[in-house]
């Protein structure tokens, strides 16, 4: 996390149920580690509005399960008058998350320090695969490859006795490099409501497989189930009647918290199914100064 502007301090919106109500999120991420940062920041009660266009490519079941709570919006920012847009929200954003090739937004606009220098203040959250340093940094990536080059392949194969590198069962490194991006983002929002401040966190699927395996191998887990029992599973279970994608029935969010319990506050959306606007910030949060609130819905951009 580095602080890459300053700003005056930014209180946290109030009249929210959730520690994250009335935050705005910019969600430009595919496939796993970038969504599950978003999706791990709307479970807070952010608004989180994702951003793609129709003819990037994706997978449809990890679009279903790392799109609870968020909203879904089409906009091309290779084109001068949606960049213009997206822009615009950006006016009015608090978080913008981003998992495209590493300078790819910076080339068009929108990287963290012209992001901070338009709208001070801003939380840019930064996930790839290499980190941000090294010869590899300027490259693309995903899990398997980050399980490759960090020896994660060789400490499962060894640990599951398989006699050659193998995955994980899950996409652990996808997973935990975007709840790290959520959490670090969290942790920026604080700050700026302390100390004021831009602040570009950066995650990537190596530091987190290398955070992994610092943690070390426990034992006794050689008759796990790897998976969880179905009473386990209705426990967590949260269902979305309805939606785009039919009747869902899915594993919920597994912080436990006293008092703002996290939840999916709305429905799984379809792809390019919202308007490119903010919805209105809960009763008496702060709207005012320079980042007034001008995108809601039903309004157009102003």
């Amino acid at each position: 996390m580095t602080r890459i502007g300053d700003s005056a301090p930014e209180p946290l919106p109030r009249g929210g149920e959730q520690p994250l109500s009335g935050i705005r999120v910019l969600d430009l991420t595919r496939i796993l580690a970038g969504p599950t940062a978003g999706l791990s920041l709307a479970e807070h009660g952010a608004d989180t509005l994702m951003v793609t266009a129709p003819h990037l490519p994706q997978v449809p079941p990890f679009v279903r399960d790392t799109s609870h709570g968020k909203r879904s919006t089409y906009l091309d920012y290779t084109r001068s008058g949606q960049a213009d847009r997206l822009h615009a929200l950006v006016d009015e954003a608090d978080v913008f998350v981003e998992g495209y090739r590493p300078h790819r937004l910076a080339a068009h606009g929108f990287g963290p320090e012209a992001l901070a220098a338009r709208r001070p203040g801003l939380v840019s959250v930064t996930v790839n695969c290499f980190g941000s340093g090294g010869p590899f940094a300027d490259r693309a990536g995903w899990d398997q490859v980050a399980q490759a080059v960090t020896g994660m392949c060789d400490v499962q194969g060894r640990a599951a006795g398989a006699g050659r590198p193998a995955l994980t069962p899950v996409y652990l490194c996808d997973f935990l490099t975007g709840f790290l991006g959520g959490f670090g983002a969290m942790v920026a929002l604080a700050r700026r409501a302390r100390d004021g401040g831009s602040y570009r966190v950066e995650v990537s699927l190596c530091q987190a497989a290398m955070l992994v395996q610092r943690q070390g191998l426990l034992g006794g887990f050689a008759r796990a189930e790897g998976r969880l029992r179905p009473d386990e599973f209705e426990s967590y279970a949260v269902t979305d009647d309805a939606t785009a994608y039919g009747d869902l029935k899915s594993l919920g969010p597994v912080i436990r918290m006293s008092e703002t319990p996290p939840r999916w506050s709305t429905t799984t959306p379809a792809l390019g199914s919202s308007p490119a606007v903010w919805l209105p910030r809960p009763d008496g949060a702060l709207d005012e100064g320079p980042h007034q609130g001008l995108l809601h819905v039903g309004q157009e951009s102003q």
